[in-house]
């Protein structure tokens, strides 16, 4: 390869990485997994207490909030595992070339 192709392709390497971690950062969405996991388990307690305190209807409706986070809670285990993977895939690139 070329010493201006290498470095041209470095150049673009160095850009992709950077975007990729400046937008789409794996970190972001663990910690966004830890706190939804709390927010879950918190309406799990009320809808306890409230199923306690006699209000069915309450309990339900907490329930149903738990289920959506539950859903989102996947949709960001999935991200995760997607940007894990292409940050591999780019630090496997990178490491070819440099």
């Amino acid at each position: 390869m070329q010493a201006g192709a290498s470095a041209q392709l470095h150049t673009i390497l160095v850009t992709i990485s950077f975007l990729f971690f400046s937008f789409f950062p794996a970190n972001s969405a663990r910690v966004r997994l830890v706190r939804l996991t709390e927010a879950a388990e918190n309406l799990k307690k009320r809808a306890a207490t409230s199923v306690r305190m006699g209000k069915e209807n309450e309990a339900v409706d907490l329930l149903v909030q738990k289920k959506k986070l539950t859903k989102a809670l996947e949709n960001i285990k999935e991200r995760i595992e997607v940007l894990d993977r292409l940050s591999s895939k780019i630090s496997e690139v990178m490491t070819w070339f440099f």
